[in-house]
């Protein structure tokens, strides 16, 4: 059996009216890039030149992480979880200065989506199985600006587990 992705799970509600083709192309190109900066920086590893049109969302990035946290414990690990089978790969695992856990993913767009807290819900799942103790879980907005990304706190509505679950339900009822 293929196990689906937590963001394979939720793509079929995951809709972009009204954006064309070519706006999402370069946006998913972005994001991946600005994700694998970040992912070096959250590392430590060093950082080759960014592009200018990266560089604003990479400082964003950058001093969220110096300002808020403390101590990186995971960056793009796997995840899966047998029982529900899904998979998934939350960006940043990490303590922050207030001692608090959280599990957070880099978000380059303009506006939050829906899916966003099921996403996170889904990697909370993920961390969860593994016996990772999540305090807070949500995206990390970055600006093309460069100012101080914005964490947008997902963990208080324990709805979303439930959703994100049928959601994996669903994607397997329709594909097996």
């Amino acid at each position: 059996m293929i196990l689906p992705s937590v963001t394979e799970v939720l793509q079929p509600w995951c809709t972009f009216n009204g954006i064309s083709r070519e706006v999402l192309l370069q946006a998913c190109i972005r994001g991946d890039a600005v994700h694998a900066y970040l992912s070096n920086i959250a590392e430590g590893l060093p950082v080759m030149a960014i592009p200018p049109e990266y560089e604003g969302y990479v400082q964003s990035g950058r001093l969220w992480l110096q300002e808020m946290v403390v101590e990186v414990e995971a960056v793009e690990e796997r995840f899966v979880d047998p029982d529900f089978q899904f998979h998934g790969q939350p960006d940043l695992i990490a303590i922050l200065k207030d001692k608090k856990r959280i599990l957070g993913d880099w978000k380059t767009g303009a506006m939050p989506q829906k899916s966003w807290p099921l996403q996170m819900a889904g990697y909370e799942l993920l961390a969860d199985k593994r016996g990772i103790k999540i305090d807070r879980y949500g995206t990390v907005q970055l600006f093309a600006t460069g100012k101080i990304g914005k964490f947008l706190d997902y963990s208080g509505d324990i709805r979303d587990r439930s959703l994100f679950l049928q959601a994996v339900n669903l994607w397997r009822y329709f594909h097996s």
